[in-house]
């Protein structure tokens, strides 16, 4: 912002370009309350009424940037979308400029004068900050699948001023208040919980993942490709395969589930398991996969996905799956492609039924 004489200031953005030229304060102006009553200081001026307004589509027009007419009025501190403004204009605009004059005060005793261009709509006392603080908490407590919140930031930090207590950790608002606001019961304790679901699934595991400790078995598993019959051969020799137990690969932060080294950019894993034929409802793979992964179950893609995931995550598989499974015996077949960073395997594969809410 570059001051220029007789009290003219002009601010260019662009992509969105903001023109100003500044003088006298109509008497009646909307919101005239200082829009931020922690900055407030005794010798201020309020800018807001109405402003010449002017609105371009092109990348880099500056043709408002001298004493060229502006075409409309804007009533600040409305946005342009608002009826409040006089304009209503929903239409996408790339640059907007406004511009109005205003003369600084002869009593004004500093010579120093700051210009404060801002938007949104900060409370301007503490009544109206704490009922909007009691609007969001009542919104949070009301919620019954909430059953925690916290105010992340307790003190102003630098140039954010969102504490409740200043920088050097003094009280800016009365404690007393904050604490009948945020210990009203909440839904959550007025009830039993969260609503029931309309329905339960027993679940049963077929294959297991390290989450489900004993029932999570040994894979047979390569590093190089294999021959293609790896993925549907029941019989296939992977006698010359080795031997480990998922999750398989390195990964900081899941070393508790790693129980097999892999560091190289691929690998193949197999095993057997058996289905007895029983009917379900719903069936889910349960999987953490980094990067790349393809599940077959007796040759039959169910599942595949590219990218990585950051920890273990159902997918549904219901009609896949209902149409690889066999009664009997069975191999799943999985595929996981490395990148880079950290790598991770595992999967498992549940089937379960529903049962009605009780």
């Amino acid at each position: 912002m570059t001051p220029i004489r007789q009290g003219y200031f002009r601010v260019s953005v662009v992509p969105l370009v903001l023109g100003l030229a500044v003088a006298e304060a109509a008497p009646d102006i909307p919101r005239p309350e200082h829009p931020n009553m922690q900055m407030e200081r005794s010798e201020w001026l309020n800018l807001n009424g109405a402003w010449e307004f002017a609105e371009t589509d092109e990348a880099a027009d500056e043709r408002y940037l001298g004493r060229e007419p502006y075409p409309d009025k804007i009533t600040v501190p409305f946005c342009r979308e608002s009826k409040l403004s006089g304009l209503a204009r929903r239409e996408f605009v790339r640059n907007v400029w406004y511009r109005r004059v205003f003369t600084i005060p002869s009593e004004w005793r500093s010579p120093r004068v700051r210009l404060h261009v801002g938007d949104g709509n900060m409370p301007v006392s503490e009544d109206e900050f704490f009922a909007r603080y009691a609007g969001l908490t009542n919104a949070l407590l009301d919620n019954p699948h909430l059953f925690g919140f916290c105010y992340t930031q307790l003190t102003d930090v630098e140039q954010e001023r969102n504490g409740i207590y200043t920088f050097d950790r003094q009280a800016k608002f009365d404690a007393q208040r904050f604490h009948k606001i945020n210990t009203r019961r909440a839904a959550y304790e007025r009830t039993s919980g969260p609503p029931e679901p309309a329905h339960r699934v027993a679940w049963r595991v077929l294959v297991g993942a390290a989450p489900d400790g004993e029932r999570s078995r040994e894979w047979r598993f390569v590093t190089r490709a294999p021959l293609v019959a790896w993925k549907w051969e029941i019989d296939f020799d992977d006698s010359d395969w080795a031997r480990g137990r998922a999750a398989f690969g390195q990964k900081h932060g899941r070393e508790s589930y790693i129980r097999t080294p892999w560091n190289t950019s691929d690998i193949w894993m197999r095993q057997t398991f058996d289905y007895d034929g029983a009917p379900f409802d719903e069936a889910v793979l349960l999987t953490h996969y980094d990067n790349a992964a393809e599940v077959y179950i007796n040759g039959q893609l169910i599942w595949s996905a590219r990218g990585w995931n950051d920890d273990y995550q159902g997918f549904a598989v219901t009609d896949a799956l209902r149409k690889a499974l066999r009664i009997g015996s069975n191999v799943i077949a999985i595929h996981c492609h490395q990148d880079e960073g950290g790598q991770f395997i595992d999967a498992a594969v549940l089937v379960g039924r529903t049962r009605p809410k009780p």
